[in-house]
């Protein structure tokens, strides 16, 4: 492939991503991290690129989601440890607003389009026949939508990774095993207050609230905790359920090992500062 050929200069429209944006505003400024236009030239990639594991590059997994805050802080922080270098994370979504099903769907098929996939931090990375771009959404308000375009669905480079009601029921399979009697009382929302209801409700079971980065490293325990609650209701999961242990499955298959040495170096960094802590009375 020609890389040269792909076009994301401002003037000629940055066009695999601006048609994610129905209100006409630049891609760039509203995909996270994307402040600039990227040039034809910065999408060059060295020619003994690979993303199998062992060789020159890890494995890249590429993330399309709908929120952005708490989804990027939970993956992308397996990029930032030393121990973790058989995978990479290559995360985008849309500053603030998040995506709607029409928007990170349109925005997969651009990108498998075009080949390239440009993560939050401006960087590309080139997709090849058998990479998957993983679309990690909530059901919220959005399930007639989603059920739409599950209907028809047919593209086998990009599969869908859908919670019910939100990502929040995934950070609470790092804690929690059942979602009753915790959650009970959210059966009996609407559906269009289930989330938030869910959110206020993490945040008082776990104490400080839960911090995505910190909640990574209890993969093996919420892969298993979500894979035993977990039931669908025609093409999507079921309320409290998610299809996020199938990614994490993915990624803890990878770099299982890694991300336990890794925990195991924070773990014992917190406990050589608590006894200097101690020490200094």
């Amino acid at each position: 492939m020609d890389l040269s050929k792909l076009d994301y200069s401002r003037e000629k429209g940055a066009k695999g991503l601006s048609s994610v944006f129905s209100n006409g505003e630049d891609a760039s400024d509203n995909v996270t991290g994307i402040a600039e236009p990227i040039e034809q030239e910065s999408i060059s990639l060295p020619d003994d690129y690979s993303k199998k594991a062992g060789k020159l590059r890890p494995v890249i997994i590429f993330i399309i989601s709908e929120g952005e805050e708490k989804e990027r802080n939970y993956f992308t922080e397996l990029n930032k440890q030393k121990e973790i270098t058989s995978v990479h994370i290559a995360f985008i979504s849309k500053k603030e607003q998040g995506l709607t099903p029409d928007q990170a769907g349109d925005l997969a098929k651009d990108y498998l389009n075009n080949k390239v996939f440009i993560d939050y931090e401006n960087n590309p990375s080139r997709i090849e026949r058998d990479d998957i771009i993983y679309i990690v959404h909530d059901v919220d308000e959005y399930e007639s939508k989603l059920k739409y375009i599950l209907r028809d669905w047919s593209i086998e480079n990009a599969e869908w990774i859908i919670s019910n009601p939100c990502f929040e029921i995934w950070l609470y399979y790092h804690f929690f095993d059942s979602p009753l009697p915790n959650l009970e009382s959210i059966m009996h929302l609407p559906s269009a207050k289930r989330s938030g209801a869910l959110k206020v409700e993490l945040d008082r079971l776990v104490p400080g609230g839960v911090n995505p980065g910190k909640a990574v490293y209890r993969l093996n325990q919420a892969i298993s905790n979500s894979k035993n609650n977990y039931n669908l209701d025609g093409s999507l999961p079921k309320l409290f359920s998610t299809d996020m242990h199938k990614l994490a499955e993915y990624i803890e298959t990878i770099a299982g090992k890694e991300i336990k040495a890794a925990f195991e170096r924070k773990e014992e960094l917190a406990k050589q500062k608590m006894e200097e802590n101690r020490k200094r009375g």
